[in-house]
């Protein structure tokens, strides 16, 4: 088949796929003022158009199962898959603004493979201060979207002193999608704290938000934030600065000020909770365990003689350092949980992300030693964000990354 006629059948395909979902209101999210983020405009990530006709004409028997799992999603992030592929058909780039990021060694380093999967992350983009430098927040966008769209958005933003860095998901399939490709930090059948936890791609995420802030100078408070997925990979990082390790026991190697979750909820949120617990109990039981010990002088150090038994019964002093590294860890864990400042907005309209995991995300939260979570409800707020839940968010971050007395 020539290049013409891949091209008609492509465009056909894509013609009767816009058609059906204008019908059931798609694209409604794009038109609505209300959804357009004030004057944020969606900038999708180039590709060239030989490859998406080949994409189109080689994936048509899963269109019905990906118009299924669009429809399962909801109307907002249909809105950026669709602006996706409109772009990729059009052959439009990200623009100027992108900026390539080197990364350092870590656990999990951009582009690492794991044990079973690799992880190729998109491109980074950068808005720098426009006044001194105080601060550096790694901002995750949603599912299907980019980075680019959203630091548009946060440069119009009034805090001059912090400089954002806003990443780009690998493009992998995902389950809820019915497999269909799309850029996602971690693989998701269910967007809720109820569906099963796909911690490999959790860890690898986590992993790249911290390599991103891990080359910010000493002096620079640190934070992370996001929308939706984004916000859900965001409390995964928060929960494992104050754990100290991602959920495969790699140290978390960045100390984080402030977090904040747009319409997002909380992943591993029962591993989180068995966790801290554990950290919980064993204190507990070492502050409540009645011990006596009893000691002769002419015992020689890390030896202890046992009556009427020979040999010697030796300790082993190393035993005493691993226990006591062990519960310093947890009650480290434990005071890091209380004094993480982590900022949750969520709408009572979101029908993508509903509002009921939202709030349980932040209940989650302040069961487990989180005590300085503040949830903020926005009446009839849909799957995106306004300006007064952004106004919101200046104040907080203001507040947590020490901008109070900054001057520009």
């Amino acid at each position: 088949m020539g290049f013409c006629a891949a091209s008609a059948v492509a465009a056909l395909h894509f013609r009767s796929w816009c058609l059906l979902y204008r019908r059931i209101g798609l694209f409604s999210s794009l038109s609505s003022p209300k959804r357009d983020l004030g004057d944020r405009k969606l900038e999708p990530p180039h590709y060239p158009v030989l490859s998406v006709v080949s994409v189109l004409l080689s994936k048509s028997k899963q269109w019905m199962s990906l118009s299924d799992a669009l429809c399962r999603v909801g109307r907002a992030s249909c809105a950026a898959i669709a602006s996706r592929i409109w772009a990729l058909l059009a052959g439009r780039g990200t623009g100027s603004a992108a900026a390539e990021m080197s990364y350092g060694s870590s656990s999990i380093a951009s582009g690492a493979k794991t044990a079973t999967r690799t992880f190729d992350f998109g491109r980074t983009h950068v808005v720098r201060p426009k006044g001194r430098h105080l601060a550096t927040v790694v901002w995750l966008h949603g599912l299907g979207d980019n980075g680019a769209s959203w630091s548009q958005l946060l440069e119009t933003l009034p805090l001059p002193n912090i400089k954002w860095i806003c990443p780009t998901a690998p493009t992998r399939p995902v389950a809820i999608f019915g497999g269909f490709p799309s850029t996602s930090w971690f693989d998701v059948t269910d967007l809720s704290e109820d569906g099963p936890d796909d911690v490999e791609g959790l860890d690898a995420s986590a992993a790249h938000v911290a390599n991103l802030l891990s080359t910010e100078p000493a002096d620079i408070k640190l934070g992370v934030g996001g929308f939706s997925m984004g916000a859900a990979t965001a409390l995964y990082s928060a929960t494992s600065c104050a754990h100290g390790t991602y959920g495969n026991g790699k140290p978390y190697p960045v100390n984080l000020s402030s977090v904040v979750g747009l319409s997002g909820w909380l992943p591993c949120a029962r591993s989180l909770k068995s966790k801290l617990e554990g950290s919980q109990d064993a204190a507990r039981r070492a502050s409540s365990l009645p011990i006596f010990l009893c000691h002769g002088k002419d015992v020689g150090i890390g030896e202890i003689k046992v009556r009427n038994t020979v040999p010697y019964r030796r300790f082993d002093v190393g035993s005493v350092r691993s226990l006591k590294s062990k519960l310093e860890g947890s009650q480290d864990a434990a005071r890091r949980a209380s004094s993480l400042p982590i900022f949750l907005c969520h709408g009572k309209g979101d029908e993508v992300v509903l509002y009921k995991h939202g709030e349980r995300s932040a209940q989650v939260l302040k069961s487990n030693r989180f005590d300085n979570v503040t949830f903020k409800t926005y009446n009839g707020l849909g799957h995106y964000t306004v300006p007064g839940e952004m106004d919101d968010v200046c104040k907080f971050l203001t507040a947590t990354l020490g901008l109070d007395g900054s001057h520009s």
